[in-house]
């Protein structure tokens, strides 16, 4: 056994170790470009997410106001989820009531106005949760609101809550797909 050394290269620890470590330096380049592919294969729909609310948090660092700042989040929400109709209101302290922001064309998406004490304002200071109306009939706490929102259209409404009454809220129609909107969806919102 000429070719065998007469020490056992193996049984010094501060060689394997160093063995090891050399393995494992070279194939960390394999295993990140591995990992990227897999993310990018089985969780596209994750990172695009992701990206969203990267350009949404980028484009809302250049809004200098409440119209820049409903400009931006219509465009984000129309472009991402692609609702039939998307009303932003918020809470006007002059009138004591809630109006929808103006739309692309400058004016309110909707003439429908809620009270500052009304049902729908009373749900969102009450729940966390959105609110999702998939039949034509709302809850009987929101009875006092039911022609309001079937005149309004919308499906699902997201509170924008404030500390002490909401700010104003998201009212969506339903997606353009005629899909129910998903977890996924109300986590971006």
């Amino acid at each position: 056994y000429w070719f065998m050394p007469s020490v056992n290269l193996f049984q010094n620890p501060y060689i394997v170790g160093g063995l090891i470590f050399v393995v494992a330096i070279l194939l960390e380049p394999a295993r990140t470009w591995l990992q990227t592919l897999v993310d990018s294969a089985f969780f596209r729909g994750r990172r695009a997410f992701e990206e969203r609310l990267r350009t949404f948090s980028h484009e809302l660092t250049s809004a200098l106001d409440l119209s820049m700042i409903a400009k931006v989040l219509r465009q984000q929400i129309s472009s991402s989820l692609m609702p039939d109709r998307l009303h932003i209101y918020t809470y006007d302290s002059l009138n004591d009531q809630y109006a929808a922001l103006p739309g692309e064309d400058g004016r309110p998406t909707s003439d429908i106005r809620f009270a500052a004490n009304s049902p729908l304002v009373q749900y969102f200071k009450a729940e966390q949760i959105p609110l999702y109306l998939d039949t034509i009939n709302p809850p009987a706490t929101l009875k006092g609101d039911e022609s309001r929102l079937l005149l309004l259209g919308a499906r699902l409404f997201v509170a924008l809550h404030g500390e002490e009454r909401p700010v104003g809220w998201l009212a969506l129609g339903t997606p353009l797909s005629g899909s129910a909107y998903t977890p996924k969806d109300l986590d971006f919102l």
